[in-house]
């Protein structure tokens, strides 16, 4: 058997910050890290290291730390939250940064 090729990642970190246009459901950070890893599913990345910590800032705000994301994985972010914005969690716009 040959070995699996080893990605080389460069990670990086990335912080997405979510606006809703009503005060954010307490149930939303649990169904958004449920996106999240339905996403990474979808996209078949379930073997890259991902760590994300969500915060709520206000009530109208969540943060999504992307404390580590490889740098190479720019599509999968822009997916996820691409699905979250398509989630009807009532998200009005989202900030990469």
């Amino acid at each position: 058997g040959t070995d699996p090729v080893l990605i080389n990642y460069t990670y990086v970190s990335k912080s997405v910050r979510l606006m809703f246009k009503h005060v954010v459901d307490p149930n939303a950070i649990k169904r958004i890290s449920e996106i999240i890893e339905a996403t990474i599913k979808r996209e078949g990345k379930e073997n890259v290291y991902i760590r994300v910590k969500a915060t709520s800032p206000d009530d109208t705000t969540v943060v999504l730390d992307f404390v580590k994301i490889p740098e190479e994985e720019g599509q999968l972010l822009i997916d996820i939250v691409t699905a979250l914005g398509k989630s009807n969690l009532g998200i009005v716009k989202a900030i990469i940064k």
